[in-house]
């Protein structure tokens, strides 16, 4: 709530922090000035006729609808229990995932204190893109409606994503390999990172790009590739170690082609890099 909202004379459920209990006061006045201020008073004897100045974020909700405000908060509660945490390796992965193949209209991963809930937008959608029957879906008993979409916990969350890294292992596995490039070439030389201005350039060192991926990108590659799946990693191998000996025979080729040409024999350096089928540069 903001200072426009707040109505004098109206009673509202206060609350100073999120562990305090919900308490019933009247506001008094709003006040004009800046930062935003609202003075109440509590409604209980208890407090014997408390008065102050606070923040209008602290009136939670008008004080008739307290109840199903504590039951939202509730609900929130115990659908947000079974997460992993926020920026975790496994909340990492997820976000990967859901960038590389749901559209956000289908179905979005929550953030801060939402992290590790899933927001359904479109249950029917979702469940053609990655074959997980609708009953599935809905079947955590956390779940609740909010408007069209279904709000569920980590462990429909979980669900859908391991789904949908088999779906679309080959173009997630492909990004694995190139953290792992990065990773090794970082572990050697470390890498610049540039601040605010032009002239701030720092390196940083390559022991601790190694301890922190040790500590943080090796687990989340190796998590990424188990919920990949053998298959799917065993296929990517195949495919670097191809590209591999592709790049190994093309450098072959092209050492024959110039020493060919070199030796004066440049009719068959041309007819040995066309019958390659793909021109050098382009194997490089």
């Amino acid at each position: 709530m903001d200072r426009d909202d707040a109505v004098v004379g109206e009673r509202y459920a206060y609350r100073a922090r999120a562990v305090d209990p919900l308490v019933e006061v009247e506001v008094l006045k709003v006040g004009t000035q800046r930062p935003a201020r609202v003075q109440i008073r509590w409604v209980d004897e208890e407090f014997e006729g408390r008065q102050e100045w606070v923040p209008p974020t602290r009136l939670k909700v008008v004080w008739s609808g307290v109840e199903n405000f504590v039951a939202d908060e509730a609900r929130w509660a115990a659908v947000r229990e079974p997460s992993p945490g926020r920026n975790c390796i496994e909340d990492s992965v997820v976000w990967e995932i859901f960038d590389a193949g749901i559209d956000a209209d289908i179905a979005e991963c929550g953030y801060n204190a939402d992290s590790g809930v899933i927001k359904i937008h479109d249950v029917t959608r979702l469940s053609e893109l990655l074959d997980i029957p609708e009953v599935e879906l809905r079947a955590d008993p956390r779940s609740f409606e909010l408007g069209s979409t279904l709000v569920a916990s980590w462990v429909i969350t979980e669900l859908v994503s391991r789904r949908a890294a088999v779906k679309f292992a080959d173009r997630l596995l492909e990004q694995v390999a190139v953290d792992d490039q990065k990773a090794q070439q970082e572990a050697i030389h470390g890498y610049y990172t540039r601040g605010r201005s032009r002239d701030d350039v720092r390196h940083m060192s390559a022991e601790i790009c190694r301890e922190v991926d040790v500590e943080y990108g090796a687990p989340r590659r190796a998590l990424m590739r188990e919920w990949c799946g053998s298959a799917a990693v065993e296929r990517q191998d195949e495919l670097v170690a191809l590209r591999e000996e592709v790049l190994r025979l093309g450098g072959l080729v092209q050492q024959a082609a110039d020493r060919l040409r070199q030796a004066g024999f440049s009719a068959d350096a041309h007819d040995l890099e066309r019958r390659l089928g793909v021109p050098v540069d382009e194997v490089r």
